[in-house]
């Protein structure tokens, strides 16, 4: 009995004690979960836009729930993923090799992944174990956070302008000065040449080969179209491209056009929207629509182009005396004239119509009279200025700011650019943001 006493003591000690221990593990093991999973969606929130950020405050998280690598056997390694499989590349988001396989791939800082796996390990933690020979356990736990997005189709309209202003001035015998225009309008430097490159580089972005979700649309525009009006200084027919995944038909009407007449920027806000509502609009509500318009903002008024038959629509033509000229209808800085004045209220309206239908505005600005104010955002009581009867030095910028559709306060709508030369890149900053905005988590 004694020895049997002994043996069934011992068992029973021995359990007793590894059950102890085994406790502790269990506890830690839970631990050690939920600090990998809190780490992993604490480095998640940075994806895809910091990757070396995401990694940093995986580990910061790890360590504010009590495991910081490298210390008391600790160790904490984040790893990145891409998982996403995206049809056709989207700035900012990365896409998986192998969009066939279940697992994501490995991916690397400065590769914009998307998804982060956080395995945290540390020593067990024992009381009784190491007395019968047990060697150290280590307790781990890995989690994964993986952001995966989807595309929202996209519906874009370019207003450019190609009035007399982006042909001007015309170089002379003794050379191309910057910023003049040879008889053809294509030569470098040219605004109308450098504006139809930035169209291209524009297009190419949002329309990739493999693009099915993507439109886009272009709307030259002067004082007049040829239909309805007849006159060789309105936009001809065929200048003006329906909405289309096709980048090669953008190309073509971007190729075709130059720089002639006057500027009713209302009337290149109208011709947009009858291109975002056209036959080929994509329906529904997750649909997403933009303009981008450049312009000096600097609208003038030519009642020999825009007044009788084919005249423009009622929503972009001056009240007073459409039949007869305003005093000054070129584009020199100049006072507000009055026909002027009524294109810029009736501008704004129309924009802010189309900003209450959902369309987003973006506006560049070249050659604008004075110097630019970042300083001044779009504010309620900046834009109540429009249409009054400032000179253009602070009219003409007013109106685009205005027009744009930027934050309170901001102009993160509105661009302005000194040199034709600019241009291209503005346009393509401005098509990686509407590229971003297809995505959705």
């Amino acid at each position: 009995m004694i020895i049997f006493f002994a043996v069934i003591f011992t068992i029973t000690m021995v359990m007793g004690v590894l059950t102890v221990d085994l406790g502790l593990w269990l506890s830690d093991r839970r631990a050690v979960v939920k600090a990998a999973d809190l780490a992993a969606l604490a480095g998640s929130q940075d994806l895809p836009a910091d990757d070396q950020l995401a990694i940093d405050n995986a580990k910061a998280w790890a360590k504010r729930n009590g495991y910081e690598d490298g210390k008391d056997g600790v160790t904490v390694t984040p790893q990145l993923f891409c998982s996403n499989t995206l049809t056709h590349a989207v700035s900012g988001i990365c896409r998986n090799p192998n969009p066939s396989s279940p697992d994501p791939a490995p991916c690397s800082v400065g590769q914009h992944c998307d998804a982060i796996r956080v395995t945290i390990r540390k020593p067990g933690a024992h009381i009784f174990s190491s007395f019968f020979g047990m060697g150290e356990i280590k307790e781990g736990s890995a989690a994964r956070a993986t952001l995966s997005f989807d595309l929202l189709p996209l519906d874009t309209v370019l207003a450019l302008d190609s009035t007399y202003s982006m042909r001007y001035p015309a170089c002379d015998s003794h050379g191309n000065p910057d910023g003049c225009c040879n008889s053809h309008q294509d030569n470098p430097g040219c605004p109308i040449q450098e504006a139809k490159d930035a169209a291209s580089n524009f297009t190419d972005i949002l329309l990739p080969e493999d693009n099915t979700l993507t439109q886009v649309g272009l709307a030259p525009y002067r004082d007049c179209y040829i239909p309805p009006r007849q006159n060789s200084s309105c936009v001809p027919a065929g200048w003006v491209i329906p909405l289309t995944t096709d980048a090669e038909d953008v190309h073509d009407g971007i190729d075709i056009i130059s720089a002639d007449g006057n500027t009713n920027i209302c009337l290149a806000l109208w011709q947009s929207d009858q291109v975002l509502s056209g036959a080929n609009a994509q329906e529904g509500d997750s649909v997403r629509r933009y303009v981008v318009i450049l312009s000096d903002g600097d609208n003038n008024y030519s009642a020999s182009t825009s007044y009788g038959q084919g005249q423009p629509p009622l929503a972009c033509r001056p009240d007073y005396r459409p039949w007869e000229n305003d005093g000054y209808n070129g584009s020199e800085c100049r006072p507000g004239q009055t026909r002027e004045r009524q294109l810029d209220t009736k501008t704004l309206a129309l924009a802010d119509q189309l900003a209450a239908d959902g369309v987003e505005i973006f506006v560049v600005g070249f050659s604008v009279c004075s110097h630019p104010n970042s300083a001044q955002g779009k504010t309620p009581g900046y834009c109540n200025g429009v249409g009054n009867p400032d000179h253009d030095n602070a009219a003409d910028r007013r109106l685009l700011k205005c027009i744009a559709s930027s934050t309170e306060g901001t102009n993160d709508h509105y661009f302005e650019v000194e040199s034709a030369s600019e241009l291209p890149e503005i346009f393509q900053i401005i098509a990686w943001q509407i590229a971003g905005r297809a995505l959705t988590e």
